[in-house]
């Protein structure tokens, strides 16, 4: 018997009991604070999503769906496909005990394997990850966790990408799920763990012109004193809320608003790659943050 058939044997048998036993766990609220306030974010940031379809509104494929035949259907196409690795992946995807988010139905066309996608926790390594079959395409994995997707002519899929372990960078993006390695970004955000996103108003997103130097700071309070401790994890010069100070020049996305219990106007905004040049301290690479809003 090849390896392949054997993963696929192992798969089937172990996966009903395995996702029965994932729905069962205890669910981590700080988790689940942290995927719902990235995926707020996540759709102020990429306003032309709106209309794609929800990750966490998807169908759930039920445990009874999960039967050998499509167990083994989609451990041959994750086998043969381009997204497979070690063995570990494809078997702990469905045997570890650990919740690992949720297989949907995507669609549902025609007879043999539905459209299926998995988002959830990455086996044998850290973070998440999401994993497309489609009757289109080989099977895909992408790191991070995806929030929204479209597919049709232009596939597009908004994911997260959180850092491993203590590395505080985190990336937004929209991507071509199906686009060759290399070339599935079509936008991308960096921003920060520490981001904090307090209650906001919404506000009809525009462009803030600076001619005055911007502060983006990764949180709406206006602190600038040095922070000895944090420079030396960084290995920085870190001070206050400060995350990057920009000269004057920078035209910024206005995508949030805040005012905090002083009556300071507090503005989230974005600031496109054009302006990295005008960039002159950072503490964390971000596109991404809060800057105080003043009469010019």
């Amino acid at each position: 018997m090849s390896p392949g058939v054997r993963l696929i044997c192992a798969t089937a048998a172990l996966i009903a009991c395995a996702i029965a036993t994932a729905h069962a766990q205890p669910t981590d609220a700080a988790s689940e604070k942290v995927v719902r306030d990235a995926e707020r974010l996540a759709d102020l940031l990429f306003p032309e999503s709106h209309d794609w379809a929800r990750v966490a509104e998807l169908p759930v494929l039920a445990t009874r769906e999960f039967d050998q035949s499509l167990a083994s259907a989609l451990g041959r196409e994750y086998d043969a496909s381009p997204a497979a690795e070690a063995v570990c992946v494809m078997i702990n995807m469905f045997m570890d005990d650990t919740p690992r988010g949720q297989f949907h139905v995507l669609a549902r066309e025609g007879p043999g394997t539905p459209d299926v996608l998995y988002v959830g926790s990455q086996p044998c390594a850290e973070g998440d990850w999401t994993v497309i079959w489609t009757k289109s395409h080989p099977a895909i994995r992408l790191p991070g966790r995806a929030f929204r997707i479209r597919l049709g002519p232009e596939p597009r899929v908004v994911m997260f990408e959180s850092g491993c372990c203590a590395d505080p960078n985190e990336l937004f993006g929209v991507r071509d799920p199906f686009a060759p390695a290399g070339r599935i970004w079509i936008r991308g955000i960096r921003s920060t763990k520490w981001l904090d996103l307090p209650l906001q108003t919404r506000v009809e997103q525009r462009d803030l012109v600076f001619r005055r130097e911007l502060v983006l700071r990764w949180k709406p309070v206006d602190d600038d004193r040095y922070n000895e401790d944090l420079s030396r994890f960084l290995g920085t010069a870190a001070f206050g809320s400060i995350a990057r100070r920009f000269l004057p020049g920078v035209t910024a996305r206005q995508i949030g608003a805040y005012t905090d219990p002083g009556g300071t106007q507090w503005a989230l905004v974005t600031i496109d790659n054009e302006f990295e040049y005008l960039a002159e301290h950072t503490v964390f690479t971000m596109d991404l943050g809060w800057t105080k809003l003043e009469s010019e």
